[in-house]
């Protein structure tokens, strides 16, 4: 009787209507987009400090942040397996193994997106308005404190592996897995990235929708994690050291 009672109620269990799989994969990108990045993009009303990197505390606690979001769509994704692979191979997801080759491929994909940039800012100079001031909300990046820069490079170069696994290497790839062509995917994936730079005008938003549809393209050719995430990094490191310097009084 007993026995009779366990396996009726293993039945019911696995018996219970579960929602469609393209119905969880909608509702997981929600769910995470809406944890990791929306609360962030909704508080872009105001001018962001260029201070932003200069204290160990904020450094401190991005990077706090950062890591277990990173981790936890690394666990989504393995969970998705019914096997463990081996030292987190998930190809699929441009998800393997650091090689040295990643950080040549990051260098060169970190030049492609300077010259995106370069391109796009030329383009926009010899667009007929005479002033576009109106379009570029720059942010003075000031790093203050040559100290701080160790932990500045940290949390950029999480910077680039929170932003790529999430826009590049996950949402991509499950849409792709709602039967999205590729194409379809990367723009979204673009889009969505570039939301988050609303914050620096027209010409911010722009700019970084062309860097998020030149890095969806290489993760469609290359699915390579590693290389996307180090020039994203590089990029924003580059980024804010440089102007850091430029706007210290000489």
């Amino acid at each position: 009787m007993v026995e009779e009672l366990r396996e009726n109620n293993k039945n019911s269990i696995h018996n219970k209507p579960r929602l469609p799989q393209p119905v969880m994969n909608i509702i997981e990108i929600c769910l995470l987009f809406g944890v990791f990045f929306l609360p962030g993009y909704l508080s872009q009303a105001g001018q962001v400090s260029g201070a932003l990197f200069n204290t160990v505390r904020f450094n401190l606690l991005y990077i706090i942040s950062s890591i277990p979001q990173i981790l936890l769509i690394l666990y989504i994704l393995l969970l998705r397996h019914r096997k463990t692979p081996p030292a987190l191979y998930l190809p699929r997801y441009g998800i393997k193994p650091l090689k040295f080759l990643d950080f040549l491929k990051g260098l060169a994909v970190f030049a492609g997106i300077y010259a995106v940039i370069m391109i796009f800012y030329l383009a926009a100079m010899l667009s007929p308005l005479k002033d576009t001031s109106f379009l570029l909300n720059r942010v003075e990046w000031k790093i203050e404190s040559p100290g701080i820069i160790p932990l500045v490079v940290i949390s950029l170069l999480l910077t680039g592996y929170r932003e790529e696994i999430f826009f590049r290497s996950y949402l991509i790839t499950r849409l792709e897995q709602l039967k999205f062509p590729g194409w379809a995917a990367g723009i979204i994936s673009a889009v969505l990235f570039s939301a988050g730079h609303v914050y620096q005008g027209w010409a911010g938003f722009f700019g970084t929708l062309m860097v998020g549809l030149y890095l969806s393209f290489l993760f469609l050719r290359l699915r390579n994690l590693h290389a996307l995430a180090i020039a994203h990094g590089l990029y924003n490191i580059a980024t804010i050291l440089i102007l850091s310097f430029l706007n210290i009084p000489h």
